[in-house]
């Protein structure tokens, strides 16, 4: 098995209630890439960004010789932690990903960050990629407020992650069931926060409850759900859904995300213990 993420390694620092500032490299690539580490996967992480993030990147060993990273233009979020954990992400500069060094991988994980940045080579690469064989999993993220981006691409998409404000803006819907239905992705998740999540593979719609967290800091949540439901994508969806949540509601408790959430590599086997568990 074989999993390749690409994105963009943004250089981010968090703005904390206390007033304390947190610096991290991250973006959604680096989150799920991490997320999939903790799972015990090596996947590998194909990122674009400064010569000063890519460096972090390495001397984190997070990654070893599955990191391949294109330095370019400096990538660079503001992070606004508020009181509950709810965090409000700003970015300053975008950069294009190194498309072209994406190796072959049985599935490919992409972010909506990185079609707003370069569209039509966005759009290219994902055709490409799907005329390979390869599974494409999608975050849409800002994507999903702009349809006439997002719809072109969807034929090439194997599952589409939204939150719940993203798929009331991407569909026009507010009912949960619909926006599924609606969509036509094979698998479609829809992260609700502090409620859970719920899904559709092929014609089975499952929601989830979530799991209890102290969270402090919501940054990167969704990323690390859409980790645990790659590294369990294999299992039914009602055990996926729950890993999901899990790491999703584990990550709430880490101020920051990127290398931030490196720690939960280290209890990689209390969170496999998790999924066992719940499947």
């Amino acid at each position: 098995m074989q999993l390749a993420v690409l994105g963009m390694a943004v250089e981010e620092s968090s703005h904390l209630p206390s007033g304390r500032w947190l610096k991290t490299v991250g973006g959604s690539a680096v989150n799920v890439a991490i997320g999939l580490r903790v799972w015990g996967l090596a996947p590998t992480l194909v990122v674009g960004g400064s010569s000063r993030a890519l460096s972090r990147l390495r001397r984190s060993g997070l990654f070893g010789p599955g990191l391949v990273g294109v330095a370019g233009t400096a990538v660079t979020s503001v992070v606004e932690v508020g009181l509950g954990g709810a965090s409000r992400v700003g970015f300053s500069a975008a950069v294009i990903p190194p498309f072209a060094q994406l190796p072959a991988a049985e599935l490919v994980i992409l972010s909506g960050f990185d079609l707003l940045a370069a569209p039509e080579l966005f759009t290219q690469t994902m055709v490409r990629l799907h005329q390979a064989g390869s599974q494409l999993w999608l975050d849409a993220g800002p994507a999903a407020f702009q349809p006439a981006l997002l719809v072109p691409c969807l034929s090439a998409v194997d599952a589409l992650f939204l939150n719940q404000e993203e798929a009331i803006a991407f569909t026009g819907l507010r009912q949960p069931g619909r926006i599924l239905a609606k969509i036509p992705v094979p698998e479609v998740h829809i992260k609700l926060g502090a409620l859970g999540s719920v899904a559709r593979r092929q014609n089975l719609t499952v929601r989830s409850a979530p799991f209890a967290a102290l969270a402090v800091d919501s940054t990167g949540a969704g990323d690390l759900y859409l980790a645990a439901a790659a590294a369990t994508r294999h299992l039914p969806l009602a055990a996926s859904l729950a890993a999901a949540n899990f790491l999703g509601a584990r990550s709430t408790e880490v101020w920051g995300a990127g290398l931030q959430l490196a720690g939960l590599v280290s209890s990689a086997s209390t969170v496999n213990g998790s999924s066992r568990t719940e499947g």
